[in-house]
């Protein structure tokens, strides 16, 4: 068990860091817009559809944001998601008070600081 927990931890970094990129590379293509405001995103963007519906991808997004929280419970990151002409507007709140929950808090500001890169990107455009 401890061991599992050790590989766990010592893995934990990289399938952040995984998931940070891939993220990141999903965000930023020509049609797309962010905005971060004190642990808010705001992302407006026009859906990459390969396989699937919009409302596939909205399940996905809504699966993907929902985290799990100490209390055996989770939390879903994104408070506001609609389609409307075809795109996706997001928010997510990635605002964590809580010291209780570590892994929340952790999560929040890794994505926080992708969001960040994120947004520097959009506004290059």
């Amino acid at each position: 068990m401890f061991n599992l927990f050790t590989k766990r931890l010592i893995l934990y970094p990289y399938d952040m860091l995984e998931f940070e990129k891939q993220m990141i590379s999903y965000f930023t293509h020509d049609d797309f817009k962010c905005d971060v405001n004190d642990g808010l995103v705001l992302l407006e963007f026009k859906p990459d559809i390969v396989h699937g519906s919009l409302n596939d991808q909205k399940d996905k997004l809504l699966d993907l944001f929902c985290i799990p929280i100490e209390t055996f419970g989770y939390r879903n990151l994104i408070s506001i998601l609609k389609i409307k002409n075809d795109n996706f507007y997001i928010r997510l709140d990635l605002r964590c008070d809580d010291d209780e929950q570590l892994f929340l808090k952790y999560f929040c500001s890794v994505m926080i600081r992708a969001f960040k890169k994120v947004e520097r990107k959009s506004k290059m455009k």
